[in-house]
Protein backbone atom coordinates (compact mmCIF):
# COMPACT_ATOMS: atom_id res chain seq x y z
CA UNK A 1 0.00 0.00 0.00
CA UNK A 2 1.20 3.42 -0.99
CA UNK A 3 0.25 5.93 1.55
CA UNK A 4 0.25 9.44 -0.66
CA UNK A 5 0.26 12.88 1.54
CA UNK A 6 3.77 12.81 3.46
CA UNK A 7 7.37 10.83 3.48
CA UNK A 8 9.24 9.84 5.96
CA UNK A 9 12.31 9.19 7.10
CA UNK A 10 12.75 5.54 6.69
CA UNK A 11 10.17 5.84 3.31
CA UNK A 12 7.90 2.97 5.48
CA UNK A 13 5.27 3.90 8.23
CA UNK A 14 7.44 3.40 11.15
CA UNK A 15 9.73 6.12 10.32
CA UNK A 16 9.18 9.97 11.80
CA UNK A 17 6.74 12.13 9.13
CA UNK A 18 9.01 14.56 7.24
CA UNK A 19 6.20 17.06 6.84
CA UNK A 20 2.38 17.50 7.83
CA UNK A 21 -0.22 15.57 5.80
CA UNK A 22 -0.87 17.60 2.52
CA UNK A 23 -4.28 17.18 1.22
CA UNK A 24 -5.29 17.80 -2.60
CA UNK A 25 -8.46 17.70 -4.68
CA UNK A 26 -7.14 13.77 -5.83
CA UNK A 27 -5.55 12.50 -8.66
CA UNK A 28 -6.91 11.30 -12.18
CA UNK A 29 -6.61 7.78 -13.21
CA UNK A 30 -4.71 8.92 -16.15
CA UNK A 31 -2.29 10.41 -13.75
CA UNK A 32 -1.71 7.65 -11.48
CA UNK A 33 -1.46 5.44 -14.84
CA UNK A 34 1.33 7.63 -16.36
CA UNK A 35 3.62 7.61 -12.96
CA UNK A 36 3.17 4.40 -12.36
CA UNK A 37 4.55 3.88 -16.12
CA UNK A 38 7.71 5.56 -15.90
CA UNK A 39 9.03 3.86 -13.06
CA UNK A 40 8.46 0.36 -15.01
CA UNK A 41 11.43 -0.99 -16.56
CA UNK A 42 14.94 -0.75 -16.07
CA UNK A 43 15.20 2.17 -13.98
CA UNK A 44 18.04 3.66 -11.28
CA UNK A 45 16.62 3.64 -7.70
CA UNK A 46 18.80 5.48 -5.04
CA UNK A 47 19.55 3.36 -1.92
CA UNK A 48 17.48 4.72 1.04
CA UNK A 49 19.69 6.03 4.18
CA UNK A 50 17.84 3.10 6.44
CA UNK A 51 18.89 0.09 4.66
CA UNK A 52 21.52 -2.31 5.50
CA UNK A 53 23.41 -1.88 2.13
CA UNK A 54 27.24 -0.92 3.26
CA UNK A 55 29.59 2.07 2.05
CA UNK A 56 32.92 1.86 3.65
CA UNK A 57 32.04 -1.28 5.62
CA UNK A 58 29.61 0.79 7.51
CA UNK A 59 25.70 -0.12 7.21
CA UNK A 60 23.66 2.43 5.67
CA UNK A 61 20.95 2.28 8.62
CA UNK A 62 23.57 2.58 11.21
CA UNK A 63 24.83 5.95 10.27
CA UNK A 64 21.60 7.10 9.77
CA UNK A 65 21.10 6.47 13.62
CA UNK A 66 23.60 8.45 14.08
CA UNK A 67 22.28 11.41 12.00
CA UNK A 68 24.86 10.78 8.89
CA UNK A 69 24.04 11.13 5.55
CA UNK A 70 26.46 9.97 2.88
CA UNK A 71 26.27 10.06 -0.89
CA UNK A 72 25.05 6.62 -2.65
CA UNK A 73 25.33 5.92 -5.41
CA UNK A 74 21.94 4.98 -7.88
CA UNK A 75 21.82 1.04 -8.54
CA UNK A 76 19.72 -0.22 -11.68
CA UNK A 77 16.70 -2.78 -10.92
CA UNK A 78 14.31 -3.61 -12.93
CA UNK A 79 10.51 -3.20 -12.12
CA UNK A 80 8.55 -5.68 -14.48
CA UNK A 81 5.27 -4.95 -13.35
CA UNK A 82 3.82 -2.39 -11.20
CA UNK A 83 -0.22 -1.44 -11.21
CA UNK A 84 -3.00 -1.05 -9.07
CA UNK A 85 -5.08 -3.83 -7.66
CA UNK A 86 -8.52 -1.56 -6.75
CA UNK A 87 -9.71 -3.25 -4.10
CA UNK A 88 -13.43 -3.44 -3.76
CA UNK A 89 -13.13 -1.39 -7.18
CA UNK A 90 -11.62 1.64 -5.91
CA UNK A 91 -8.43 3.28 -7.65
CA UNK A 92 -7.55 5.51 -4.39
CA UNK A 93 -9.36 5.12 -0.53
CA UNK A 94 -8.90 8.65 0.80
CA UNK A 95 -8.20 8.58 4.30
CA UNK A 96 -9.83 11.38 5.76
CA UNK A 97 -6.99 13.20 6.61
CA UNK A 98 -5.25 14.70 4.26
CA UNK A 99 -3.45 10.95 3.17
CA UNK A 100 -4.46 8.54 0.29
CA UNK A 101 -3.77 4.45 0.09
CA UNK A 102 -3.39 3.30 -3.28
CA UNK A 103 -2.78 -0.88 -3.37
CA UNK A 104 -0.54 -2.01 -5.77
CA UNK A 105 1.18 -5.11 -7.18
CA UNK A 106 4.80 -4.89 -7.87
CA UNK A 107 6.86 -7.71 -9.37
CA UNK A 108 10.49 -7.03 -9.53
CA UNK A 109 14.18 -7.92 -9.61
CA UNK A 110 16.51 -8.70 -6.72
CA UNK A 111 17.38 -5.73 -4.96
CA UNK A 112 14.41 -3.61 -5.41
CA UNK A 113 13.62 -0.92 -2.63
CA UNK A 114 9.86 -0.86 -2.66
CA UNK A 115 9.78 1.91 -0.10
CA UNK A 116 12.17 3.78 -2.71
CA UNK A 117 9.68 2.83 -5.22
CA UNK A 118 6.75 4.32 -3.57
CA UNK A 119 8.63 7.68 -2.77
CA UNK A 120 10.09 8.01 -6.82
CA UNK A 121 6.09 7.48 -7.37
CA UNK A 122 4.91 10.28 -5.21
CA UNK A 123 7.41 12.39 -6.42
CA UNK A 124 5.77 11.75 -10.26
CA UNK A 125 2.67 13.12 -8.62
CA UNK A 126 4.23 16.34 -6.65
CA UNK A 127 3.43 14.49 -3.26
CA UNK A 128 4.96 12.92 -0.56
CA UNK A 129 4.65 9.34 -0.38
CA UNK A 130 6.00 6.37 1.64
CA UNK A 131 5.45 2.71 2.10
CA UNK A 132 2.46 2.17 4.30
CA UNK A 133 2.30 -1.57 3.78
CA UNK A 134 3.85 -4.38 1.93
CA UNK A 135 3.40 -8.26 1.60
CA UNK A 136 5.69 -10.85 0.08
CA UNK A 137 3.60 -13.21 -2.36
CA UNK A 138 6.96 -14.68 -3.89
CA UNK A 139 10.24 -15.11 -3.63
CA UNK A 140 11.80 -17.19 -7.42
CA UNK A 141 9.62 -20.11 -7.34
CA UNK A 142 8.70 -19.57 -3.77
CA UNK A 143 4.75 -18.30 -3.14
CA UNK A 144 3.06 -17.47 -0.08
CA UNK A 145 0.59 -20.01 -0.55
CA UNK A 146 2.59 -22.21 0.11
CA UNK A 147 4.70 -20.97 3.01
CA UNK A 148 3.65 -22.43 6.81
CA UNK A 149 3.89 -20.63 10.03
CA UNK A 150 6.41 -20.79 12.70
CA UNK A 151 3.24 -22.67 15.11
CA UNK A 152 2.88 -25.87 12.11
CA UNK A 153 7.25 -25.74 11.99
CA UNK A 154 7.23 -26.32 15.55
CA UNK A 155 4.36 -29.14 14.84
CA UNK A 156 6.51 -30.86 12.18
CA UNK A 157 9.61 -31.30 14.03
CA UNK A 158 7.76 -32.10 17.41
CA UNK A 159 6.37 -34.97 15.49
CA UNK A 160 9.99 -36.03 13.82
CA UNK A 161 7.99 -34.97 10.17
CA UNK A 162 10.09 -31.73 9.14
CA UNK A 163 10.77 -34.16 5.92
CA UNK A 164 7.16 -33.15 4.89
CA UNK A 165 7.85 -29.88 5.25
CA UNK A 166 11.56 -28.86 4.10
CA UNK A 167 12.13 -27.83 0.28
CA UNK A 168 14.92 -29.76 -1.26
CA UNK A 169 17.88 -28.28 -2.58
CA UNK A 170 17.14 -29.48 -5.90
CA UNK A 171 13.61 -29.00 -5.76
CA UNK A 172 14.59 -24.71 -4.37
CA UNK A 173 16.36 -24.35 -7.78
CA UNK A 174 14.67 -26.44 -9.95
CA UNK A 175 14.49 -23.17 -12.15
CA UNK A 176 17.97 -23.68 -13.64
CA UNK A 177 19.31 -25.79 -15.83
CA UNK A 178 20.87 -29.06 -14.65
CA UNK A 179 23.97 -31.60 -15.83
CA UNK A 180 24.44 -35.30 -14.54
CA UNK A 181 28.14 -35.70 -13.77
CA UNK A 182 30.32 -39.01 -14.08
CA UNK A 183 31.76 -40.38 -10.63
CA UNK A 184 34.80 -39.44 -11.09
CA UNK A 185 33.38 -35.73 -12.41
CA UNK A 186 31.41 -35.72 -8.79
CA UNK A 187 34.26 -36.14 -7.02
CA UNK A 188 35.68 -33.35 -8.71
CA UNK A 189 33.03 -30.67 -8.28
CA UNK A 190 32.87 -32.35 -4.83
CA UNK A 191 36.15 -30.88 -3.68
CA UNK A 192 35.40 -27.50 -5.65
CA UNK A 193 37.78 -28.34 -9.20
CA UNK A 194 36.49 -27.52 -12.53
CA UNK A 195 34.43 -30.10 -15.15
CA UNK A 196 34.37 -30.53 -18.57
CA UNK A 197 30.70 -30.36 -19.78
CA UNK A 198 29.55 -31.76 -23.04
CA UNK A 199 26.61 -29.88 -22.39
CA UNK A 200 26.37 -25.75 -23.52
CA UNK A 201 25.29 -22.84 -22.23
CA UNK A 202 25.30 -19.13 -22.18
CA UNK A 203 28.70 -17.96 -20.61
CA UNK A 204 28.13 -17.01 -16.85
CA UNK A 205 24.84 -19.36 -16.50
CA UNK A 206 24.41 -20.92 -13.20
CA UNK A 207 24.01 -24.55 -13.27
CA UNK A 208 23.05 -27.55 -10.79
CA UNK A 209 25.78 -30.36 -10.76
CA UNK A 210 23.96 -33.46 -9.71
CA UNK A 211 25.35 -36.99 -9.89
CA UNK A 212 23.94 -40.02 -11.96
CA UNK A 213 21.08 -40.65 -8.81
CA UNK A 214 19.84 -36.97 -9.51
CA UNK A 215 21.09 -35.83 -6.38
CA UNK A 216 22.41 -32.23 -6.01
CA UNK A 217 25.73 -31.83 -5.57
CA UNK A 218 26.91 -28.34 -5.77
CA UNK A 219 26.24 -25.21 -8.54
CA UNK A 220 28.77 -24.47 -10.72
CA UNK A 221 29.18 -21.48 -13.31
CA UNK A 222 29.46 -22.18 -16.68
CA UNK A 223 32.74 -21.21 -18.35
CA UNK A 224 31.63 -20.94 -22.23
CA UNK A 225 35.68 -20.30 -23.40
CA UNK A 226 36.46 -24.29 -21.66
CA UNK A 227 33.56 -25.31 -21.94
CA UNK A 228 33.86 -26.13 -17.97
CA UNK A 229 31.59 -25.64 -15.18
CA UNK A 230 33.03 -24.10 -12.02
CA UNK A 231 31.33 -25.06 -8.70
CA UNK A 232 30.31 -22.09 -6.62
CA UNK A 233 28.78 -23.52 -4.24
CA UNK A 234 29.37 -27.03 -3.14
CA UNK A 235 26.36 -28.94 -1.22
CA UNK A 236 27.33 -32.24 -0.24
CA UNK A 237 30.62 -32.78 1.33
CA UNK A 238 32.89 -35.68 0.32
CA UNK A 239 32.68 -38.91 2.84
Amino acid sequence: IIRLGYATETGDITGAPLSEPKATTGWTEDQIESAMAGLRGDIEQTPPMYSAKKIGGRKLYELARRGEEVDRKPIRVSIHEFASTRPGGQLIKDNRDGTFDLHVHVRCSSGTYVRTLAEDFGKRLSVGAHLAELKRTSVGVFHLADAITLEQLKTRFAEEALGTVVVPPNSALSHMPFVHLSESDARRAQHGMEVETKKAWADGTTVRMCNQDGELLAVGDYKEDKRRLHPRVVITAVE
